[in-house]
C-alpha cells in the first residue's frame, strides 16, 4: 500500500489531483485523487518497483519512483507540484458537481481503457466525452479555445476546412440525434486540427470549461479546452505532440 501527500511549492496541499501508479514497465495499476489535505492512498499497490504520477489541471505534472527495500506494509510518498501558467479558478455552474465530474473530465486511464479506436485527442472526445467538444444541450458554443500545458494555442482547435460555428451541416441526416451526442460532429478531425495532432498515449487529462463556468482569463477561458500532457511531453503546431524529455518521459513510463 502506497500513501500519497501531495502538495504545491509553497506548502500547501493539492486537492483532487490524479495520482497514478504504473508498474516500472508502464502498466497502469490504479489511479485516485487526493482530499482536501492533498492525501491520497493506493490500496493493493506494491511497496516497491512503482512509479507514482501526479497530474492536476493548473499544475506541471510529476512523478516518482517508490522507495524499495524495508518490507514495509505501506510507504508514504511527498511530491511536490509546480504551479503552470494558468490556473483555473473553481468552477461555478448551474449543473451538479456530478455533471461535471462525469462530463467534463477525461483522464488517461479512460482512454487507455477504451475499446474504441482512438487515433489522437479528437477521436478520444468525440467517442467518450462529446459534451466537452462543447455543451450544446446547455446552450454553449464549440470549444473556440484550447490551452495546452498552461499555455494558449492561437491555433483554432478545429483548424482549417471545417466551421465549428456550423456543426449541422455534415449531419443533417441524423437530425433526432440528441445534440449532446457524438453524431453531431465529423468522425475524424481535419488534419490541421490541434486536437487531430495530440497521440491520446500522451495525454495526461482534459478538462473543458464551458460558457457557464467561470475562468481567469474570461476572453480566453471560457468556451475553452485545457489539456495536460505526461511528464516529458511537448507540443507545437508542426510536430504537435513530442518528447520533450527522454528522461522525465521514460520515468513517467510514458516511453520505454
Amino acid at each position: 500500500m502506497i500513501r500519497v501527500h501531495v502538495g504545491d511549492s509553497a506548502g500547501m496541499p493539492v486537492e483532487d489531483a490524479t495520482v497514478t501508479a504504473s508498474r516500472v514497465r508502464g502498466d497502469a495499476i490504479l489511479a485516485v485523487k487526493t482530499d482536501s489535505l492533498g492525501n491520497a492512498l493506493l490500496r493493493g499497490t506494491p511497496n516497491r518497483g512503482a512509479r507514482i504520477t501526479v497530474t492536476r489541471l493548473g499544475f506541471s505534472p510529476s512523478s516518482d519512483s517508490v522507495p524499495a527495500g524495508g518490507g514495509q506494509d505501506t510507504v508514504n510518498v511527498t511530491i511536490i507540484l509546480t504551479r503552470s501558467a494558468e490556473v483555473l479558478a473553481p468552477m461555478e455552474t448551474r449543473a451538479s458537481r456530478r455533471i461535471l465530474s462525469d462530463n467534463y473530465e477525461l483522464g488517461a486511464n479512460e482512454i487507455a481503457q477504451s475499446h474504441r479506436t482512438i487515433l489522437d485527442a479528437y477521436d478520444a472526445l468525440r467517442d467518450l466525452r462529446p459534451n466537452m467538444l462543447g455543451d450544446l444541450s446547455r446552450g454553449c458554443g464549440l470549444i473556440s479555445n484550447l490551452w495546452i500545458n498552461g499555455g494558449h494555442i492561437l491555433d483554432s482547435p478545429w483548424g482549417v476546412g471545417w466551421n465549428p460555428r456550423s456543426p449541422f451541416a455534415s449531419t443533417s441526416a441524423n437530425q433526432s440525434q440528441s445534440s449532446s451526442g457524438s453524431g453531431w460532429f465529423p468522425a475524424h478531425a481535419t488534419p490541421s486540427s490541434p486536437l487531430a495532432r495530440i497521440k491520446p498515449a500522451y495525454i495526461a487529462e482534459m478538462r473543458y470549461v464551458s460558457c457557464w463556468n467561470k475562468a481567469p482569463d474570461q476572453r480566453f477561458g471560457q468556451d475553452a479546452l485545457y489539456i495536460t500532457l505526461k511528464p516529458g511531453v511537448g507540443y507545437d503546431y508542426a510536430r504537435g505532440t513530442y518528447i520533450a524529455d527522454s528522461v522525465s518521459a521514460r520515468d513517467a513510463g510514458v516511453i520505454r
